[in-house]
């Protein structure tokens, strides 16, 4: 068994890493073939970066990655997605490297990432896929699976138009022509993998709501001047004994931010939340409120699970028809999957 990793999230390579070192933690039988798109582009005038002539950097021919394609069980793509939008995702490039080799190629280079729109994903993945044969594509997208009605419960089968998710949109332009079926699987939440088993890990809809809350504009200058003078204060030492309380907390609050990490991160976080609130003095009662719901709101967001808010498209080629399910996986493993939604193709794409 074999799966082919197609990476359109860093321009450093990180994510292929991580991807590859998590599929091997749940099979070490896997073989899996993992490429950077960006040494793929420049590869014909139709590529949909805009970039044209050879690429000297990609050392597997086209033909062999053709034909990893064609063999593997799944075919994973892997980007970023933001919460807030359905028709990008984002590529992270810290070091410049799309910006400085293209240049004015692509006009939407934007600091250090790129947005890829949804036609310029599916003319760089689409050329991969096997048309011949019934295909997997798994999409390692954060958000993806999540409609154009972000801030809705997506964790309920209610009134949502699932097809106006950026995955389904995609898919929509990977199924045109098509003779074959094809399957895709996307997640409503934030996508990571758990650390000792390889499974995938995605954020629970009260992650994503504290997520959203986290988008508000809020002003948080008074919270951090005020942690930062109570460290100070700390650190000076020949504290007042009605200080104690106040330095304790700040103390505490800047451990767990700085050696912390996922699921201990918010197990601190949530301690400290009745450790540190009693005895503070007035004046910094306030503050403490209004940190209170930030610790929470942070801690919120960590909260993750397996298996969870994930999304599959299929397509028929007979009736060219989409049909988009939610996988509802019960305690004993076994799987079962409610249809959310059913509609043409040129529905979809109109």
């Amino acid at each position: 068994m074999s799966n082919v990793i197609f990476n359109l999230a860093d321009t450093t390579g990180a994510d292929i890493v991580n991807a590859r070192g998590n599929l091997q933690l749940r099979s070490t039988r896997l073989t899996i073939h993992a490429y950077d798109l960006f040494e793929l582009l420049g590869d014909n005038a139709a590529d949909s970066l805009g970039v044209t002539g050879s690429n000297p950097r990609r050392t597997v021919p086209m033909a062999e990655i053709l034909r990893q394609c064609n063999a593997a069980s799944k075919i994973i793509l892997s980007s970023h997605g933001p919460l807030d939008a359905t028709n990008h995702s984002v590529i992270k490039d810290p070091l410049n490297v799309l910006g400085g080799e293209l240049g004015g190629a692509v006009p939407n280079v934007v600091g250090r990432s790129v947005q890829i729109s949804l036609d310029q994903m599916a003319a760089l993945i689409g050329r991969f896929l096997p048309g011949n044969r019934k295909s997997y594509v798994a999409t390692l997208i954060c958000y993806a699976a999540r409609t154009g009605n972000f801030a809705a419960n997506h964790g309920v089968a209610g009134q949502l138009a699932w097809t106006d998710s950026f995955a389904c949109q995609l898919f929509a332009r990977l199924c045109v022509g098509r003779t074959a079926k094809l399957t895709m699987s996307a997640r409503t939440g934030q996508h990571g993998y758990s650390r000792t088993t390889g499974l995938s890990e995605v954020q629970t809809e009260a992650a994503v709501e504290a997520e959203i809350d986290a988008m508000a504009p809020q002003d948080h200058a008074g919270v951090d001047a005020w942690l930062h003078a109570t460290r100070m204060r700390a650190l000076a030492g020949g504290q007042a004994v009605r200080d104690a309380a106040t330095v304790n907390f700040a103390t505490a609050y800047y451990t767990a931010e700085a050696v912390l990490m996922g699921p201990q991160k918010a197990a601190e976080l949530r301690r400290m939340l009745t450790a540190h609130g009693a005895g503070l003095p007035p004046a910094d009662r306030l503050q403490f409120e209004n940190l209170l719901h930030r610790l929470q709101r942070d801690a919120n967001r960590l909260q993750v699970a397996e298996h969870y808010g994930k999304i599959y498209y299929f397509f028929d080629p007979a009736s060219q028809s989409i049909k988009i399910k939610r996988d509802d996986r019960n305690r004993i493993g076994w799987h079962s999957k409610t249809l959310l939604q059913e509609a043409d193709l040129a529905t979809v794409l109109a």
